[in-house]
């Protein structure tokens, strides 16, 4: 899954389901996924410096 750029709407737009899963959820989604990347890469980097010893 891909990041998304969150559509600009008028004054007055009725966001539909649709809407809101693809600006937010799906955003989310992809935001959590970086985090876990990021997460598991510190993980196996910390794994390796304890190896060390």
């Amino acid at each position: 899954m891909a990041w998304t750029a969150p559509t600009i709407r008028a004054p007055g737009y009725v966001v539909t389901a649709a809407d809101w899963n693809t600006d937010i959820v799906d955003n989310l989604d992809y935001l959590k996924s970086q985090i876990d990347l990021i997460t598991d890469e510190h993980i196996a980097g910390l794994a390796m410096i304890m190896d060390r010893d």
